[in-house]
């Protein structure tokens, strides 16, 4: 078993809603996401919506999305993902002008 961690930092256009590949399973083994941790940065002003998704399936948070300001939010969905899948993050910036951005941390075991 191989302890995965993957930070990724987003910066999303003024109004745009999009989806991106946060992690790729490695080809032959299992992921297994023990930790999920979005943290949004001052002056985000909880203008960005952030859900993480296991194929069309939301899994952090279960409901809705993920807002905030100079905060860090951790979710455990203790997912597995198969061979090739994508760790997916979809992000809705709802200011009409300036980019949001937000990171993303994920914590699994890959095996």
């Amino acid at each position: 078993m191989v302890r995965v961690t993957v930070s990724k930092q987003y910066t999303v256009s003024a109004n745009t809603t999009e989806t991106e590949t946060v992690y790729t399973v490695t080809p032959g083994k299992i992921f297994k996401l023990n930790l999920v941790k979005i943290w949004f940065p001052t002056g985000v002003n909880s203008e960005l919506r952030v859900k993480i998704l296991h194929g069309n399936m939301q899994i952090a948070p279960t409901e809705g999305y993920a807002v905030g300001d100079n905060i860090e939010l951790e979710y455990r969905p203790e997912v597995e993902y198969g061979s090739e899948e994508q760790v997916r993050v979809w992000v809705q910036n709802v200011n009409s002008t300036e980019s949001r951005d937000v990171q993303i941390t994920l914590e699994g075991e890959e095996s």
